[in-house]
């Protein structure tokens, strides 16, 4: 059996397209649609009618505003399927999406299995492949998430990056496919894009709080150096380069001191040279653009 966890917060305008691209699924697998509504201001009421009898579908609402992360909690702890695909209430699966992750995730006895997804923004469309970050495109097996107990953030960004960083550094099997799976929609309208400036301090304090979460629970479980060496200094790359382009007077006090806490944690496990372990797994792809020297006077906080 196959969860879809869809957290929703006024998607009335877009849960439809979401629901007719997974009742459109090319598979005779059971599949259960957990709705996770985070106290939307309108009713979903139409729409349930509307696709209950074509569709096994559980619908809860949330008693207060949560966020993403604690929907999706929610929605892992009252579901119970072998697999989880997680889902936005803006986007779509690709037909073949559920049989697809189905089959790779069976096949590899993987733990996550990782597609390419269809990115459809402001400046038109791409493809990306087996990207770490988001949930988009990828199919989890329950028992590694359970057994690690294994929760999302509670912020409202990035709480998805956290998750599947977790997943890695508790050494969780990956493996990869290129087939499109999923269609992933730039929403405008997104109550977290109304304001691009704050945005994008939000997702810098929310990616920096989480990074340093995650480290602090993979070492209090003995997690893998090597995992967290590798992780802890994608993670400094990925800070660093919004770093550069933030008016640092905006930066708050906790987060300078998380930057300088996820540095401490990648510099007590670093094992390797810099220059290997960014050319071994491929973190940047022009690291000279991104001035190696002053890359590691950020890791080592200099001024």
């Amino acid at each position: 059996m196959i969860d879809i966890i869809v957290p929703m917060y006024n998607a009335q305008g877009t849960i439809e397209k979401t629901l007719e691209s997974i009742l459109k699924q090319n598979t005779d697998k059971t599949i259960n649609i957990y709705l996770i509504d985070d106290y939307s201001d309108a009713s979903y009421y139409s729409v349930l009618e509307k696709y209950k009898k074509l569709l096994n579908i559980h619908y809860y609402r949330l008693d207060k505003k949560s966020g993403p992360g604690a929907a999706r909690n929610y929605g892992l702890d009252i579901s119970d399927g072998r697999y989880i695909i997680f889902v936005d209430a803006d986007d779509m699966l690709e037909d073949n999406a559920v049989e697809t992750l189905y089959d790779a995730i069976e096949g590899n006895h993987s733990d996550i299995v990782r597609s390419s997804i269809q990115e459809i923004g402001l400046h038109g469309n791409r493809i990306v492949k087996n990207w770490n970050i988001s949930l988009h495109g990828k199919i989890y097996r329950r028992s590694f998430i359970d057994n690690n107990k294994i929760k999302f953030f509670d912020s409202y960004s990035n709480e998805d990056m956290a998750f599947n960083m977790l997943l890695r550094l508790y050494g969780a099997k990956m493996s990869n496919i290129d087939n499109v799976t999923y269609r992933w929609f730039y929403n405008i309208n997104s109550i977290y894009r109304k304001n691009p400036d704050e945005s994008r301090i939000r997702d810098f304090h929310d990616i920096t709080i989480n990074t340093e979460k995650a480290l602090s629970i993979a070492i209090n479980f003995n997690c893998s150096k090597e995992l967290i060496e590798l992780i802890s200094l994608e993670q400094i790359i990925q800070i660093y380069i919004r770093w550069i382009y933030m008016d640092k007077s905006k930066i708050d006090i906790c987060v300078n001191e998380s930057i300088k806490e996820i540095c401490e944690v990648y510099l007590k496990f670093k094992q390797i040279n810099m220059d290997d372990l960014i050319k071994k797994y491929n973190l940047i792809y022009n690291y000279d653009d991104y001035k190696k020297n002053e890359l590691e006077r950020f890791i080592y906080q200099e001024k």
